[in-house]
């Protein structure tokens, strides 16, 4: 991934994660279970008993923000800068499954087809602190 697809991308920095707190990467968040949007202290389980390193296929990785914007703005549509995928293949990716129309290969997608996402948060995903 880092130097087939990333590296196309500009992304030097990415990685897979560890799965626990002292397996945490210099500047990783700091997950301590917390609902903070909707109650702070409603536990949501243990983000470190996950086994993160394990889904590096379909998660798992740590990227800054300025990372995930390179990746996105090289596989949002066809286009300047040249995409690293191609056309067919981000149609399929955005396509809802006849299971949940709202989900395709990956992404939340709109019905629409006009907005895709995914958020990959943990419980309690907090700045470390410096």
């Amino acid at each position: 991934m880092q130097n087939t697809l990333l590296a196309q991308c500009g992304i030097t920095d990415m990685q897979i994660a560890g799965n626990t707190l002292d397996e945490r990467a210099d500047g990783e968040a700091v997950y301590d279970n917390t609902n903070a949007n909707a109650n702070p202290s409603e536990l949501l389980g243990n983000s470190y008993s996950i086994p993160v390193r394990r889904m590096d296929a379909h998660g798992g990785w740590i990227a800054t923000a300025t990372d995930l914007l390179r990746l996105a703005v090289r596989t949002d549509a066809p286009g300047d800068p040249g995409d690293i995928l191609a056309a067919d293949t981000l149609t399929t990716m955005l396509t809802g499954s006849t299971a949940n129309n709202g989900y395709g290969c990956g992404w939340g997608v709109t019905t629409s087809g006009d907005s895709w996402g995914h958020n990959g948060r943990l419980a309690g995903c907090h700045l470390a602190p410096t």
